[in-house]
């Protein structure tokens, strides 16, 4: 599957995705069995300008190169951006792709406008509980914690359906604050790796839904930033008699680290344990030889 997304957070937008991409080479004249390749999506084309890409390489990589070309000099506005997507000749040369550009437009402070463009045009409004979603269009689903959430690609339906569920946040920052935007985006990437993985360690798919992770990123009133330099802690735990989990411990460390806007991940998985509790720390050691380290180096994007 594959899924590229956007939440609103109250004016404080990130923007998301995975990075798996699948296709299926030509083998002597048929369609090869499908294969599975580990790449960015999501580009900062400037300061105030991110985008994400879904859909067929060769067009996404097409269209990334005039984009890039087009504003190597120019400052982005709303008009060129605007007028780049016009000329662009999107139904026929970005045709079985998608893609979702954010753009921050900085007028006297502190007021910014915010503008985001949107390919394909068509949307699906998602009722929370009639729940219908296209993986063909872009879906859109008011959401309590979010505001509004946007998703496109084969991921969508799963990627909702994990926005929807209940649960509550904490927090000492309001609504529309940085700090809470990123507080409640990363604990939804987390929730949704902690799905996979989990299904992974039980032998029920090899990261066909997101591949090894998600790029994030947000803007911090003067420039893009990625989510980096970030450990995702995924815990395994299990239910008493009471419904509270018991004796929860760290079974999968996935750490994020861009260099030279290269993501590199590395993913410490840990086996057996032992157990030391004092009076103030609860304390794990791994067991040798029961832990693994998998470094997926160098996750370039098509450019």
């Amino acid at each position: 599957m594959t899924l590229i997304a956007s939440t609103l957070n109250h004016k404080m937008p990130f923007v998301l995705s995975d990075i798996l991409w699948t296709y299926r080479p030509p083998k002597r004249g048929a369609v090869g069995p499908l294969q599975k390749i580990l790449k960015q999506k999501m580009y900062i084309i400037n300061e105030t300008a991110c985008v994400v890409f879904a859909g067929i390489s060769p067009e996404i990589g097409k269209f990334l190169a005039e984009m890039k070309e087009h504003f190597k000099d120019k400052k982005v506005t709303h008009n060129r951006l605007h007028k780049f997507l016009q000329n662009y000749n999107l139904d026929k040369e970005f045709g079985k792709s998608a893609f979702f550009i954010t753009y921050f437009q900085n007028l006297k402070y502190p007021k910014v406008f915010c503008h985001q463009f949107h390919c394909p045009k068509e949307t699906n409004e998602v009722d929370r509980d009639n729940f219908s979603v296209s993986d063909s269009k872009w879906n859109i689903m008011a959401d309590p914690i979010f505001d509004m959430v946007w998703a496109c690609g084969s991921g969508s339906a799963d990627f909702l359906e994990k926005v929807k569920e209940r649960y509550s946040v904490e927090s000492q920052f309001p609504e529309g604050h940085f700090m809470r935007a990123t507080q409640t985006n990363t604990t939804l990437l987390s929730r949704v790796l902690t799905k996979e993985k989990r299904k992974e360690i039980n032998g029920e798919n090899d990261n066909q839904d997101w591949g090894v992770g998600f790029e994030a990123a947000y803007y911090d009133g003067k420039k893009f930033n990625k989510i980096d330099d970030i450990v995702y802690a995924i815990s395994y735990g299990e239910y008493d008699d009471k419904g509270k989990v018991d004796d929860l411990r760290p079974v999968i460390l996935m750490y994020y680290k861009y260099i030279n806007d290269i993501l590199y991940i590395t993913e410490i998985r840990l086996g057996d344990f032992n157990k030391i509790e004092t009076e103030t720390h609860i304390i794990y050691t791994s067991v040798p030889p029961q832990y693994r380290v998998t470094v997926y180096v160098k996750l370039k994007g098509l450019m």
